[in-house]
């Protein structure tokens, strides 16, 4: 199980290695906005994250290993590996979102329209999902609803979401 988890961990650190890559040629593409730049620092905080934890697990299960319990082993295999995946994920996710920001940057903020399903009049908002989007009574934000008259296609495992400024409304995929 020790050289199980620590193959394992070096798969994970060569996929930390990509992520940082990536995260570090996105880094001059910083100040975009506000609102994209948190989503850069949490990746990067999530690659830091992955990165501290694949470095200490061979310590780390090696005194798992020599407390001869080998339940507590397993347990610390799944432990590291659970937080590996997650923190690959959540720095994966953070970083389509930022391309997404500068990429609506660069082509002028344009965002993809979404159709109106047939049974809609043509003239009402809809939101991603194509239900009717929320009314100024049922908004969830203050009672105001997003200004945004189109909203973003992302990509599969993503949704549109309205980042409200006070006179204006930013959008932006995020994980679900």
């Amino acid at each position: 199980m020790q050289e199980e988890t620590i193959a394992t961990v070096k798969l994970y650190m060569n996929e930390l290695d990509t992520l940082q890559r990536r995260h570090d040629e996105l880094v001059p593409k910083k100040n975009l906005s506000p609102e994209a730049d948190k989503f850069l620092a949490a990746a990067n905080q999530a690659i830091t994250e992955g990165r501290t934890l694949a470095a200490s697990a061979p310590t780390t299960v090696a005194t798992a290993a020599k407390s001869g319990n080998a339940e507590a082993l397993t347990q610390k295999h799944y432990t590291i590996i659970e937080q590996l995946e997650e923190d690959i994920v959540v720095a994966k996710d953070n970083l389509v979102t930022f391309e997404t920001f500068t990429n609506a940057s660069a082509y002028g903020g344009a965002k993809m329209p979404v159709a109106v399903p047939p049974d809609m009049p043509p003239d009402m908002p809809v939101g991603n999902d194509g239900a009717a989007a929320k009314t100024p009574d049922t908004a969830t934000d203050h009672g105001t609803p997003c200004s945004a008259e189109l909203v973003l296609q992302c990509p599969e495992g993503q949704i549109d979401v309205c980042m409200k400024q006070p006179d204006a409304a930013t959008h932006a995929c995020v994980a679900k």
